[in-house]
């Protein structure tokens, strides 16, 4: 590829615009399409140069590297530098600690690693990642290590088996996305394994002769304007819940890959249209553009409670300014000889990035967020943070809650929602000189006998964790049970807000089944609940164990409570006071209406109900979810204040029983 083809900025800028407009309010749904677009156009014109050079015997691994250098790094490290600056003065402390972290994978090429162990690209905690967006970079640049060096191997012992062994390479690659897609959906989103083959499409079309022969002009008219439809029907179609990248990758994927073979030789309609200038300036500045794009939207969801159409249009502008900026006085020079000579350059690579290690490191053991500097905030920021107390569920010991270690006086066993009470319940528990055992995981229900369909291949285990619970509960001699859970979101199915976070196919992974039933709809996962729930209390009924069951608490309609009302105390010129409430009360029976039929399923057995709804209605009107603190950390756990706000009262009663019951030796 001697020529410059810039129908291809223009393609590079439909893909970053493509990207930008997914990020800011979802406008294109199917916009994250466009990483993979730049992925074809990286691997065709890497590998187009590669070959070049090694026919032209000027190949040199260390001129590949610097080049790469030059193209990626000066801007790169600007844009981390001034990320990190302004994450210090505006995260909180567990996103500023995360942020680091990224910061120390992306400057080792690990970030895409990093993410996928830490991070769903697709997930409402996904915004506020200021380096989410790095993962592509690590992503090319482990290609760049491998690539060259395998190429410059192969080319010189055995250069007729070059095509075959990046053929090999693809298909290997495409079918990993495709097989694994649905069961690590992470790593085939993160990794270079499943990636590969989108770069390596790009490549394909750089080594195999039959893609540089010139076409008919009909022909390559079809294959341009089919190439646009494959991008852009996708970028439109697409949304979060589609299952990606797998078979869903190969329209954009192959449809870049016809629209630079079909512009091979001269330019069709559909490569006039992108030679346009603003389309192919877009494309200059693409890497710029794309590099700041995201900390500034992540900043704004840290900033900003309410997302208007004004603050959309601000982040647009401010990324093309930033873009801009950095395409014209970073970019730019370092790739015109700003530093000269290929060893000055690979020393600056190597001090970049000593010095954003030392930067990330350092900052992460002797700094903290500017935020805990002041203390008003502290206990805003444990609401925001806090998710109660865990335990080890597949032990013997639980975790110890109230005063003494040496007796049980009761048992708490439940799910996340019984981890977000139980650091005020043993604070009351220590009040009244009694004391209890937690075991309490998120996610899980406290029922033997069944799983949800997502643990259905490793069932036995489930089986067993939740025997093992249940038998100590039996051996300890305790006599007070106490079970929490969500437990509507197994009967009921979803709320409006999962929903809208997750595909119907997930909402039946989250259902539950046993021996008897595969649960796909949410009668059948109600069913299996109730059986299963019958016998368990049963069991414990006739082992002595009296069992309460703390009523759900109602849900809101905000996902992220507590951490908009912190934005709304340390940013009031941004974000106006809203006062949010909980469901009506009416969604709130609707919603508990399959689980109250369970409920009195157990009534022969003595089971005593702690009804919570008088605590979030009594004046006939919803709960609010805010006063000096959020009540909520999120759509339907609450925080420390949320728990002594609604809670004080009925636990504490709750207490008050054990420990009568205590002194008389029952």
């Amino acid at each position: 590829m001697d020529r410059y083809r810039v129908e291809i900025d223009g393609l590079r800028g439909i893909s970053v615009l493509a990207v930008l407009l997914f990020h800011v309010g979802g406008i294109l749904p199917g916009g994250f399409v466009g990483v993979d677009i730049f992925f074809v156009i990286s691997g065709y014109l890497i590998m187009s140069i590669i070959l070049r050079d090694l026919q032209n015997g000027t190949f040199s691994i260390q001129e590949f590297w610097v080049r790469r250098i030059r193209r990626i790094a000066p801007a790169a490290l600007v844009m981390c530098l001034v990320t990190v600056l302004i994450g210090y003065f505006i995260l909180l402390p567990k996103d500023y600690f995360s942020l680091l972290r990224s910061l120390t994978c992306h400057s080792v090429m690990m970030a895409n690693w990093y993410f996928n162990r830490n991070s769903d690209y697709f997930s409402d905690g996904a915004e506020l990642k200021p380096l989410l967006h790095t993962w592509s970079l690590s992503v090319e640049e482990q290609f760049y290590v491998v690539l060259p060096v395998l190429m410059m191997l192969v080319y010189r012992y055995r250069a007729n088996w070059m095509r075959l062994l990046l053929t090999l390479a693809f298909v290997i690659s495409l079918s990993l996305a495709v097989v694994c897609v649905h069961t690590k959906t992470s790593d085939t989103f993160f990794l270079l394994p499943y990636r590969a083959w989108e770069m390596l499409a790009g490549a394909l079309l750089a080594v195999y002769p039959i893609f540089k022969k010139e076409l008919p002009r009909v022909l390559a008219e079809v294959m341009g304007w089919v190439g646009i439809a494959m991008i852009l029907i996708p970028v439109l179609t697409y949304d979060k819940q589609t299952n990606f990248p797998g078979m869903a990758a190969l329209p954009p994927v192959f449809g870049a890959c016809l629209f630079i073979w079909s512009n091979n030789h001269y330019l069709n309609g559909a490569g006039k249209i992108l030679q346009r200038k603003p389309l192919v300036f877009v494309g200059l500045i693409s890497y710029s553009l794309y590099l700041w794009h995201w900390p500034i939207i992540s900043y704004c969801n840290h900033l900003f409670v309410a997302y208007e159409p004004w603050l959309m249009a601000i982040q647009i502008t401010l990324a093309f300014i930033f873009g801009y900026i950095s395409w014209k006085y970073v970019e730019t020079p370092f790739r015109a000889g700003f530093i000269s000579g290929n060893k000055p350059l690979i020393y600056f690579g190597t001090l970049a990035t000593v010095l954003m290690l030392v930067i990330s490191v350092g900052l992460w053991k002797w700094t903290q967020p500017y935020i805990l500097n002041k203390p008003r905030y502290n206990v805003l920021i444990d609401d925001v943070v806090g998710g109660g107390w865990s335990s080890d569920p597949y032990g013997l010991s639980g975790r110890h809650i109230g005063s003494s270690f040496d007796k049980v006086d009761f048992i708490v066993w439940g799910d996340s929602h019984a981890m977000a009470l139980a650091p005020k319940l043993s604070d009351w528990a220590k009040s009244a000189s009694i004391s209890g055992r937690l075991y309490a995981n998120s996610g899980r229900v406290p029922v033997t006998g069944l799983w949800a369909n997502q643990d259905r291949l490793k069932r036995d285990e489930e089986l067993r964790r939740s025997h093992v619970v249940c038998q100590a509960i039996i051996d300890s001699g305790c006599q007070h049970l106490m079970l929490i859970s969500r437990w509507s979101n197994k009967v009921q199915g979803f709320n409006e807000i999962d929903q809208d976070r997750h595909t119907a196919a997930e909402e039946i992974e989250n259902y539950l089944s046993d021996y008897r039933t595969d649960s796909y709809t949410k009668e059948q996962s109600g069913e299996v609940l109730r059986r299963n729930f019958v016998s368990m209390v049963e069991k414990f009924h006739n082992a002595g164990v009296k069992v309460w069951i703390l009523k759900q608490v109602p849900e809101t309609e905000y996902l992220n409570g507590a951490r908009d009302f912190l934005k709304m105390q340390a940013y009031p010129c941004l974000n106006p006071i809203q006062q949010r409430f909980v469901q009506s009360e009416a969604a709130y029976d609707q919603r508990q209406n399959a689980v109250e039929k369970i409920y009195q399923s157990l009534q022969p057995y003595n089971v005593e109900l702690i009804d919570v709804k008088p605590l979030f209605y009594s004046s006939g009107e919803p709960a609010s979810i805010f006063a000096q603190r959020s009540y909520y950390r999120d759509d339907d756990h609450l925080t420390k204040a949320g728990v002594e706000r609604f809670l004080e009262v009925p636990l504490t009663r709750f207490l008050e029983r054990v420990k009568c019951d205590s002194k008389q030796g029952k």
